[in-house]
């Protein structure tokens, strides 16, 4: 849709691959099995998937640490480069979560305007009726939930959706 096609990114948190040229609109959650799944897909694809990611904050509460995480990746210095190193991690256990965090400080100040962001998200999701992640939007406004095989991924980057399932 339009609409989708067209969704501002202020409140994404990029993340690049190969030399960033497509674009990928995705809601994820960071505690979120199928989100760390296709992080690591795009990131073993890398050059062929040759897109800037802009990740939609969108902690869900059947992750009971989500939110937490979510704002403390949201504040800090780099977000991105947080959100894929958590998501390239083994695992969303405490003492994963402990050794990542030592390695990426915060900034606690930022909470309220993490805040702000993980709500507008939530409005967002809720208007479009995105209830899981990851929710991916591709630069035509196709909209498709779940995480994609690396063939569906890079065709639905590439605008080819012939045969592929649609949301």
């Amino acid at each position: 849709s339009r609409l989708l096609q067209n969704l501002p990114t202020d409140d994404t948190i990029k993340v690049v691959y190969g030399k960033g040229e497509r674009q990928l609109k995705v809601f994820a959650d960071p505690d979120c099995p199928a989100c760390r799944e296709l992080e690591k897909r795009l990131a073993a694809a890398g050059d062929q998937v040759n897109a800037t990611v802009a990740i939609y904050p969108f902690p869900l509460s059947i992750h009971p640490n989500a939110a937490e995480r979510t704002r403390y990746l949201l504040c800090t210095d780099n977000p991105g480069q947080a959100w894929h190193d958590w998501s390239m991690g083994p695992n969303t256990d405490q003492a994963s979560w402990a050794t990542f965090a030592a390695a990426h400080p915060s900034k606690e100040s930022c909470a309220p305007s993490a805040d702000a962001i993980i709500q507008r998200v939530r409005s967002v999701a809720v208007l479009f009726k995105f209830a899981e992640t990851p929710t991916l939007i591709f630069a035509d406004g196709t909209a498709m939930a779940g995480s994609p095989d690396l063939d569906t991924l890079l065709r639905g980057l590439s605008g080819d959706f012939h045969g592929v399932p649609r949301k």
